[in-house]
């Protein structure tokens, strides 16, 4: 007969699954050890990362003295209290609680915001994991994007559930879980985590020096309306990927994105890892919006970080016929981390430029090949038509307490994802010479100072401290309309964790 044993409620940064999401705090110990030249075996430009990969070579790392940094490795044993507390044997599994409360206040509008996880991950084998985590919003049905049932209170979902298979350096997910592909500051252009996670399955093998990745996820559907009847258009993504590691800190990227709509089920040359999308695009009938990716992240000395991510959406290399002249859609991501600069520990400074020009994420022959899902952009979260400037410091000398402050320049344009795509340049008599200004239309441009101050005294406790100023010309794309606005956001997260075995 089994019995279950329980252990009692501990203090506990809890790890429902064993991937860790890209907000959790985790990843932000994470990059500040990559940007001192640690950990640079997990990818800056790949997430999530797995609890136990991460375990592993924080240990590693430890083990064999290459931590010479004290602000690393103090940080480093911070988190290996925390993954020591996943489980580690067959058998065994966890149940977990994330509480988050945020109280909101602005110039014109103040809320409560509650955010709770509750989440269960269970070891079946060493190599088999299950993992799901619910959340609940007490402002989710508030959303304008929200496409669920609204029901004035709290709404809940499945953020993430899944079974993990992890052999001999395969890895395969089949579930919903995030993905975050790219090493931006708070956003990347091939496929990001601001969209709900996906429902997917992710078959990758990673080696000493490269990995591959494959991903198919189903997308919401579409219905299109020809005034007669309605049909349910499917969407899809497919996509595969190629990292390479030649040194032991430059990573680079190259990948291939389709997304389309059947209403006669998946395109079988789409679930082969290892076609060329575009070539049989191109060569039919198999339709879709491709995207291609190069990505890289490179520390060409100590503590210095420089990194670039450009999405291809459509570029033109023929210039014969007025379609040939359709202005290029593309997405640029470029910066640099400075860390410790001039001996002061635990001080990092970055700068970042970003671009993502009309029509891009966009398509001309049908809205169901827009990237968007449930109403989300799965790229940069500014969607398209905009560019950016973004600088800043981080002052981050104890885990315990951090003091982040930076400014931000945004210019966008009036086109959206979501809105049809146009082709001005084909009615254009001098198509030859048909330009068009970037942003597009009326531009609203806003400046934005943001201050932040985080206290993590213990690895269940964490709150913070959050202020942000906004001067915005032409508000709401409103020729000379002005709008200076102003919010502050007090936040407290307490986790917990009850922990249990199996045995016969």
């Amino acid at each position: 007969m089994n019995k279950l044993f329980l252990l009692i409620i501990i203090p506990f940064t809890v790890l429902f699954a064993q991937t860790i999401r890209p907000s959790h705090w985790l990843s932000d110990y994470i990059r500040f050890a990559q940007a001192r030249g640690y950990l640079w075996s997990l990818s800056p430009l790949t997430q999530p990362y797995e609890s136990a990969e991460i375990l592993a070579l924080v240990q590693q790392e430890l083990e064999k003295g290459g931590i010479a940094s004290p602000i690393v490795a103090e940080r480093t044993r911070y988190m290996i209290d925390r993954l020591l507390r996943q489980p580690r044997h067959d058998g065994e599994g966890c149940i977990g609680v994330d509480v988050e409360q945020k109280f909101q206040v602005s110039d014109s509008d103040r809320y409560f915001h509650s955010i709770n996880r509750l989440g269960a991950v269970y070891r079946f084998r060493p190599w088999l994991y299950g993992a799901s985590v619910t959340l609940m919003d007490n402002r989710l049905d508030e959303d304008a994007n929200y496409m669920g049932i609204r029901q004035s209170g709290v709404s809940a979902y499945h953020e993430s559930a899944y079974i993990l298979l992890r052999h001999e350096g395969w890895s395969f997910i089949a579930g919903r879980d995030f993905l975050r592909l790219g090493p931006g500051i708070d956003a990347t252009l091939f496929l990001s985590d601001h969209s709900r996670p996906l429902d997917h399955l992710h078959l990758a093998y990673q080696a000493k020096y490269w990995r591959y990745t494959f991903i198919f996820a189903q997308l919401d559907h579409f219905i299109v309306d020809d005034g007669s009847k309605s049909t349910q258009m499917n969407r899809y993504l497919a996509l595969h990927r190629l990292e390479i590691r030649p040194y032991p800190r430059l990573r680079l990227s190259v990948g291939e994105a389709v997304l389309y709509g059947s209403t006669a089920g998946v395109h079988w040359a789409y679930l082969n890892p290892f076609i060329f999308f575009h070539g049989e695009q191109m060569n039919g009938p198999q339709a879709g919006n491709i995207l291609g990716s190069l990505q890289a992240a490179w520390m060409p000395w100590l503590n210095l970080t420089l990194y670039v991510d450009l999405l291809i959406d459509d570029i033109q290399l023929e210039k014969s016929v007025p379609g040939d002249f359709e202005p290029n859609e593309y997405g640029l991501i470029a910066g640099w981390r400075w860390a410790d600069p001039c001996g002061l520990n635990g001080l990092d400074i970055f700068a970042e430029y970003s671009r993502v020009t009309q029509r891009t994420y966009n398509s001309m022959f049908g809205d169901w090949e827009k990237c968007l899902h449930r109403r989300l952009p799965i790229g940069h979260f500014l969607g398209n038509d905009f560019d950016r400037i973004l600088v800043g410091w981080q002052y981050w000398p104890v885990p315990s307490r951090r003091l982040r402050m930076y400014y931000e320049n945004r210019r966008k344009g009036e086109d959206r994802i979501d809105k049809p795509f146009t082709d001005p340049w084909m009615d254009t008599p001098d198509y030859r010479n048909y330009t068009e200004p970037f942003p597009t239309g009326i531009v609203e441009h806003s400046h934005i100072f943001n201050f932040d101050l985080e206290w993590h005294p213990l690895w269940w406790l964490r709150g913070w401290l959050g202020l942000e100023y906004t001067a915005a010309d032409n508000f709401d794309h409103q020729i000379g309309t002005k709008k200076d606005y102003w919010q502050m956001q007090i936040g407290l997260s307490i986790e917990g964790i009850v922990k249990g075995m199996v045995r016969p």
